[in-house]
């Protein structure tokens, strides 16, 4: 399914991004030591995402806390989230999302030109209880902004902006272009495999590993909490020999005496479960799978899911994975970037290794000491050529502790 997708994302002022930017095209891989903003690089995407909802101020508060987004070390009281919005043989829109520390918004949202005054359509929005200065509607602005929507409260804010864009047909395009893009990111901080004994201690149910209530399922939710209805999904919408072509990409990632994945329902209606049956044993349910053969069924689920992204980003996908189903993972991840873009965080060096086009797809994250501040750089294509075969790969580059040297001066 082709759409807009996200091409380049700007983030100022969000913890230890103080001032990164991040080109998206097929696959990214962010690699880096603990503590450098990898992990606030995937939370930036989630923020973008949630943009796009109506009770985006309230959600922000509870679940991400305005203050603990700003920079470390109260550098910078304002912080902003920019991205490009591309489609085939179309213009490339840019959304600006920016806040303070009093949660008040601010987006901007027009043609992606150098000169960020060209962009045309300003929307304010506010909690109802904490009103701003904002321009009223229709009201002119300063720097050549088209029309302002005023100070909305997140609960009028669709109506606001839908009865200003039927006026405004050409920024009416790119707000529609952008919100689907921001809706159709996909972020997965990880899964929820934890071993039911272990989440039965802690008196609490694993997502996964607990059936859910069936329901319709286009592609993979918050923590895979879905994936039997996902993958019930898949069954009830794939013809007999297309779905035995994804039971033979089964055997490959669980291996080759996988026979089938079921999805059978469970006792007293209305739940379904996730179960593999192997050749000459009973089926293993999901409460039984390992957490590597769960979190390898949600990337192929993701992979055969009918639905359109903008961007997916997985942070730390190679967690629970040996070595061998690394290499199916990373053909699987090559694969979704050939239809949209995808950010992967990782700290493995074999993952790196398995990349076959280092120069594009590698950026690591450092840490400027003095001033706490993340910077993103991408490995130099003709210093990396000249090392690269001495290793099996990016990763064995590193771990003799070269990446250094192909690395462009900060």
């Amino acid at each position: 399914m082709l759409g807009p997708t996200i091409t380049r994302m700007h983030v100022r002022g969000l913890r230890t991004l103080a001032d990164v930017s991040l080109d998206l095209r097929g696959l990214t891989v962010v690699t880096g030591d603990n503590g450098c903003g990898k992990s606030t690089l995937v939370e930036a995407c989630e923020i973008a995402r949630r943009a796009a909802e109506p009770q985006f101020l309230p959600k922000i508060a509870e679940i991400h806390g305005w203050p603990y987004l700003l920079a470390r070390g109260g550098a910078s009281s304002q912080t902003a989230i920019t991205i490009d919005v591309g489609e085939v043989n179309a213009q490339t829109f840019r959304y600006r999302l920016e806040w303070a520390e009093h949660d008040v918004v601010r987006e901007v949202i027009g043609l992606a030109t150098e000169d960020s005054a060209e962009l045309g359509l300003r929307i304010h929005r506010d909690n109802a209880d904490s009103r701003g200065p904002f321009a009223e509607p229709g009201q002119p602005l300063a720097d050549g902004a088209t029309w302002a929507t005023g100070a909305v409260p997140a609960d009028h804010y669709d109506t606001a902006v839908s009865a200003q864009l039927g006026r405004h047909p050409q920024q009416g395009l790119a707000a529609s272009r952008c919100a689907l893009a921001l809706r159709d990111i996909a972020v997965h901080p990880g899964f929820d495999t934890t071993a039911r004994w272990a989440t039965r201690k802690a008196n609490r149910e694993s997502a996964m590993r607990t059936p859910p209530q069936l329901r319709p399922a286009a592609d993979l939710e918050h923590m895979g909490a879905n994936l039997a209805c996902l993958w019930h999904a898949i069954k009830a919408n794939t013809p007999g020999a297309k779905y035995a072509e994804h039971m033979w990409r089964v055997s490959e990632l669980l291996g080759c005496d996988v026979e089938d994945v079921r999805v059978p329902s469970q006792a007293g209606g209305g739940y379904v479960a996730i179960e593999v049956a192997f050749r000459g044993q009973a089926p293993v349910t999901q409460a039984a799978l390992s957490d590597g053969q769960l979190a390898l069924l949600c990337y192929l689920g993701m992979l055969l899911a009918p639905t359109r992204r903008s961007l997916l980003v997985l942070d730390e996908p190679d967690l629970h994975l040996h070595p061998r189903a690394l290499y199916h993972l990373v053909h699987l991840l090559v694969e979704l970037a050939s239809r949209h873009p995808v950010l992967v965080t990782t700290h493995s060096d074999r993952m790196l290794d398995l990349l076959s086009a280092p120069a594009d797809q590698v950026v690591v994250a450092e840490l400027d000491r003095a001033t706490r501040s993340t910077r993103l750089l991408r490995p130099q294509r003709e210093v990396l050529a000249q090392w690269i075969d001495t290793f099996r790969g990016y990763g064995g580059l590193r771990a003799a502790g070269l990446e250094p040297r192909v690395l462009p001066e900060p």
